[in-house]
């Protein structure tokens, strides 16, 4: 079985947590054999398909508006991830941002205050990504080193 994520590559990103790593991530979780892009969660447990998704919400919307994200991303898929936020007792704000934009995205107008929120909560975003990361890396580690 080849290694697509050792735990020395895991040590060295968690050392120095950059984007670029956790966008690595998340492609081999969607190259990974359990992935299915049909199912709401993608096939994946749900901490894995909750870092994948957590970073599309962000990355799709940041660069061109939360309107895209939601507009592109499936009713069942947007529910499991609602699902995941509500669970997240530490941070309320990204689920009531999520149910906003949920609600909300038919009318882009009606999200600039969602988009500032995003923009301004990035890179919170992305250390919550790499905390999930560091407490999962095992199942994440069996997810892509899977044949």
């Amino acid at each position: 079985m080849p290694i697509i994520l050792s735990s020395a590559t895991l040590d060295r990103m968690l050392a120095a947590p950059a984007y670029e790593d956790l966008v690595w991530i998340a492609g081999i979780l969607a190259g990974c054999s359990r992935y299915d892009p049909e199912a709401p969660t993608y096939g994946l447990p749900e901490v894995a398909f909750g870092l994948v998704e957590r970073l599309a919400w962000f990355a799709q919307g940041v660069r061109s508006g939360v309107w895209t994200y939601f507009e592109a991303t499936p009713l069942p898929c947007q529910n499991a991830m609602l699902a995941i936020l509500q669970a997240d007792a530490a941070h309320p704000e990204f689920r009531q941002t999520y149910e906003t934009g949920m609600r909300d995205w038919r009318t882009p107008s009606a999200l600039t205050a969602v988009d500032a929120w995003m923009d301004a909560n990035d890179d919170r975003n992305t250390r919550i990504l790499w905390d999930l990361v560091a407490a999962n890396r095992t199942l994440l580690q069996g997810l892509v080193n899977t044949a």
